[in-house]
């Protein structure tokens, strides 16, 4: 009823083996919407997932969106259909697959340390109601305020007609610019730069 995963390649498989065979539900608190790997993120095979009717939710640190590629993550994925939530609630990560295997940090102090594998139903249920009752308090990814620096690429994208002239106000690259650019219209689900004007006004960020 108990089992020693001993390290993160070891949950990720057993995670994967199980939604393969039956892909109904996934729950996950982490501290980042995407854990830190040198490998290159494919995320066509938990499309598939989704699209075969996995309902997935995860919630993570709100401090991570200070993260651009964090935050451009999770907005993305929240698109695809694995909701995001963020809170400031301390937590240590769990997940639960299904409503009836559990996955819980093997020690408290050590994230590293591997997980326990938990089907024991009672025990199950405990770490399913605490993900519950904080997703419930959790905010939505577009609930949030808009971070400093994003208040300021928008100041920057409404005032100045070009993108030389923004990273100027800015005192950032070119480059730099644009990619806080594409941040900001992911996070307001435009596709254009005046759209991205037209949402922020709506939100009233403008």
């Amino acid at each position: 009823m108990v089992e020693h995963l001993t390290d993160g390649s070891s949950v990720s498989r057993r995670i994967d083996d199980l939604l393969g065979g039956e892909p109904r539900e996934f729950v996950h608190m982490k501290r980042r919407a995407r854990e830190q790997s040198n490998k290159v993120y494919d995320p066509a095979p938990f499309r598939r997932l989704l699209a075969a009717g996995l309902r997935s939710r995860t919630l993570f640190a709100a401090e991570t969106l200070e993260d651009p590629e964090q935050a451009a993550y999770a907005r993305s994925s929240h698109a695809m259909g694995d909701l995001h939530r963020v809170t400031v609630e301390p937590f240590r990560h769990l997940a639960v697959v299904n409503g009836s295997v559990a996955f819980v940090q093997a020690d408290p102090a050590d994230p590293f340390a591997g997980a326990l594998q938990i089907r024991q139903p009672g025990v199950v249920a405990m770490p399913a109601d605490v993900f519950e009752g904080m997703w419930a308090r959790a905010r939505e990814l577009d609930d949030l305020p808009l971070s400093p620096i994003e208040q300021r690429v928008l100041r920057a994208l409404t005032e100045h007609g070009t993108d030389e002239a923004g990273a100027r106000s800015l005192n950032v690259s070119v480059r730099k610019f644009r990619s806080h650019v594409a941040d900001l219209m992911a996070r307001l689900g435009a596709s254009t730069r005046f759209q991205a004007a037209l949402r922020a006004k709506e939100l009233g960020w403008l």
